[in-house]
């Protein structure tokens, strides 16, 4: 079948990034794929001789990518239609939030029956806007990727839909029961913007002494939302905080393995974001032992409600209406510094109640795996293709 995958690069270290190379990678071998691709860094990628992009993994091209803008719809719905002029797509998979899927709706609208349609739908927050209602009556499959969604969509259109947590690779990220020092070890992967909440999180510095370690895996090197180093020195009075001492960016940074080795020398996982769509970060860090604190939305709350109820903390905010009239949260940074204070009160008062945390942990995030995720997909695409509206190869 030929199928045109349509997300953010899969070269990006975000969500949508690995989604989309996780996606590409397990269907590129029984397909001829392609791939449409938004924030694609055309200064740090470079084409072949031909002009061509590829996705290439240990030295191979995986597939073929088609840069294109995706942000103003008057430039993306067009250049999007001559990718699908090119690539006649018997079947698309799209990866990303309801309000990024505007340009494959408008070429959908033009001939219904032309292609089938499986979206991965990543849904920040909500509730969903009235005017993207109709998007959903043109999508063939949605695979959820938290339970919120599968709820407010199937309010609001009967589409066929399925839900995953996105889970872990275990060969990748697991526990390896280190037993770290008497300081509590706090890791946090924020990316540097407002949506990660990373300014609380520095914000919580100041309330915290040195029986604590903060790292923060952050984009240093790109252009972020905020002076990182600006916001250390007015918060971190006591010198806790420490950022990526090699290069960590949105298109290269550090290899999973070392990743895991972060996660296995930390206690303390912080997601603090205003929204969450797949918590792929908060799965990852919990694999390897490390005690999750997060903001109470979105697939945050889900995963973390997971576990047994002395294994569970939530952070304390407000909500406030983001973009696209949604519902955000924002943490507060004093509770935060006390939820950690609570943790660390623990590892060094009863050790065996902290190990027996951990293991908790870990003993429920096992459930979650990522070949599991994309077993969802793959079901939805059997479904389409038994479908009884016909699939047109020629575009």
């Amino acid at each position: 079948m030929r199928i045109l995958t349509i997300s953010a690069s899969p070269y990006l270290l975000t969500k949508l990034g690995r989604l989309h190379s996780d996606v590409i990678l397990n269907f590129y071998k029984q397909h001829t794929l392609y791939s449409a691709v938004w924030d694609h860094d055309l200064k740090w990628f470079s084409p072949d001789e031909q002009g061509h992009y590829f996705y290439e993994k240990n030295g191979e091209k995986i597939c073929q990518l088609l840069p294109y803008i995706s942000q103003n719809p008057q430039i993306s719905s067009p250049q999007l239609y001559e990718i699908f002029q090119k690539v006649k797509p018997e079947l698309v998979i799209s990866i990303g939030d309801y309000n990024e899927v505007d340009a494959i709706f408008a070429i959908k609208t033009l001939n219904s029956t032309k292609f089938k349609w499986v979206h991965v739908l990543t849904l920040n927050a909500g509730p969903i806007k009235d005017t993207f209602n109709d998007v959903f009556n043109y999508i063939d499959y949605v695979v959820h990727t938290n339970k919120k969604s599968k709820k407010m969509v199937s309010k609001l259109s009967p589409v066929a839909n399925s839900f995953s947590y996105v889970g872990i690779d275990e060969s990748v990220f697991f526990y390896k029961n280190n037993i770290n020092n008497e300081k509590l070890n706090i890791i946090s992967c924020a990316k540097n913007s407002q949506a990660s909440g990373i300014g609380s999180i520095l914000s919580s510095s100041q309330f915290l002494n040195k029986d604590f370690n903060l790292y923060l895996h952050t984009n240093l090197y790109d252009t972020g939302d905020y002076d990182l180093n600006l916001l250390k020195n007015r918060y971190d009075a006591n010198e806790i905080v420490r950022f990526p001492e090699n290069f960590v960016g949105l298109n290269d940074g550090t290899p999973d393995n070392e990743l895991n080795d972060l996660y296995n020398d930390s206690d303390v996982f912080i997601d603090v974001s205003v929204r969450s769509a797949t918590a792929i970060a908060l799965i990852e860090s919990m694999a390897a032992g490390c005690i999750p604190v997060v903001a109470p939305i979105g697939a945050l709350k889900e995963i973390v409600d997971l576990l047994p109820e002395d294994c569970r903390f939530f952070v304390d905010g407000n909500l406030y209406i983001g973009s696209l009239e949604e519902e955000y949260y924002i943490v507060s940074p004093e509770h935060l510094s006390k939820i950690i204070q609570k943790i660390y009160n623990i590892k060094k008062h009863n050790k065996g109640k902290f190990l027996e945390m951990k293991n908790n942990i870990v003993s429920v995030v096992k459930t979650l795996k990522r070949k599991d995720f994309l077993k969802k997909i793959e079901e939805a695409i059997d479904f389409v293709k038994k479908e009884n509206s016909v699939i047109v190869e020629s575009f």
